[in-house]
């Protein structure tokens, strides 16, 4: 996949964010907890299985799963911009 296409895309989940943080502050349900692990499967394939943002990715999880979904929404926030860094350099 090319570098400027990586980066269109992560910029895209980069704005998907913003929504999924504004419903995580209403109330966090099910169908919230899906589309917060859908933002990270999407990050894991644009980051191709690159192991240190595997880890990050792991620890947002964890975040999630423990009920902290702006938590774990801030930190998929520094994975992108993370993972847009490595595309730059």
């Amino acid at each position: 996949m090319a570098t400027n296409e990586r980066l269109a895309q992560l910029e895209t989940l980069w704005v998907s964010i913003r929504p999924l943080q504004d419903r995580a502050k209403q109330r966090h349900d099910d169908q919230l907890s899906k589309d917060i692990e859908a933002l990270f499967s999407s990050i894991a394939v644009i980051c191709d299985g690159d192991p240190n943002m595997n880890d990050e990715i792991k620890t947002a999880r964890v975040l999630l799963s423990l009920g902290h979904p702006q938590a774990a929404l801030e930190k998929s926030r520094a994975i992108l911009i993370e993972a847009a860094r490595l595309r730059n350099d």
